[in-house]
């Protein structure tokens, strides 16, 4: 999740479901883009829940200034700051089905809405400034990219649940 680069409030929500997985984002559009269409491609790939690190969902938490696990187990987000390593040990491919799709989302159109004044005051009092990101050394530009490689990642990662549903209950 983009929110430890960010500052941002996108999180996974808590799972209501095993099947479900889903994300919150905040709102956000490119600077000089006018355009208001967007698609977002991603590669799905699901496997068993218990099966190796990598298939977790874990956001970082500002109030908490840690990482949290949207299936409530945060010591599986332990290693997220530092790089989980795979299992060691024999190999769970034979073991587990793996399903694999390319899907496209789209198209999105993003509208500006006008907030009120509350919403305004909010926004600005907890808005970063390009000046901000120089002096922490981060490029705006680095993130604008990474918000959206975060949000393409969370879409492909709801879009996979909704395949592995599909694929759950076909006879």
């Amino acid at each position: 999740m983009d929110s430890k680069l960010t500052s941002s409030r996108s999180k996974f929500l808590s799972r209501e479901q095993d099947g479900k997985l889903q994300f919150q984002l905040d709102a956000f559009r490119f600077a000089q883009e006018s355009r208001s269409s967007i698609y977002i491609t991603c590669h799905l790939r699901a496997t068993a829940a218990a099966s190796a690190s990598e298939g977790k969902a874990c956001s970082f938490s500002i109030a908490a200034n840690g990482w949290t696990s949207a299936s409530g187990d945060d010591q599986a987000c332990s290693c997220c700051d530092t790089g989980c390593s795979m299992r060691k040990g024999r190999s769970l491919a034979a073991e587990t089905a793996v399903h694999e799709a390319d899907m496209v989302l789209g198209p999105l159109i993003v509208q500006r809405v006008v907030p009120d004044d509350d919403m305004v005051h909010e926004f600005q009092s907890n808005r970063l400034t390009a000046e901000d990101h120089r002096a922490a050394g981060v490029s705006p530009v680095a993130v604008v990219m990474a918000g959206m490689v975060a949000a393409v990642g969370l879409v492909c990662v709801v879009v996979l649940g909704a395949v592995l549903i599909r694929t759950r209950h076909k006879p």
